[in-house]
């Protein structure tokens, strides 16, 4: 019985941390979207194989699931630029 409990315990742990990776993933993918979208210097290839590929990663959003990443995605790229110097 206790390893059964156990065990329980361990799924719940492993599906927690693959939602949180999974979430911060949808994240990246959506600052990625939006350099691509608004970069005119991006590689046509590069931009292409990423919008063929974004479909397995990131399934369809919701609108309000969309303007939420689209908000921490802005957060998260103002964060990392301040970390590197690149806003001034």
């Amino acid at each position: 019985m206790e390893e059964e409990s156990s065990l329980g315990r361990d799924l719940t742990a492993a599906k927690e941390a693959i939602a949180d990776h999974r979430d911060k993933f949808a994240v990246m993918a959506n600052m990625f979207d939006m350099m691509i979208e608004t970069n005119p210097n991006v590689n046509p290839a590069l931009a292409s194989r990423w919008q063929s590929l974004c479909p397995t990663f990131i399934p369809e959003r919701t609108p309000e699931e969309q303007a939420d990443l689209e908000r921490r995605a802005d957060e998260h790229s103002s964060d990392l630029f301040d970390e590197i110097n690149l806003n001034t």
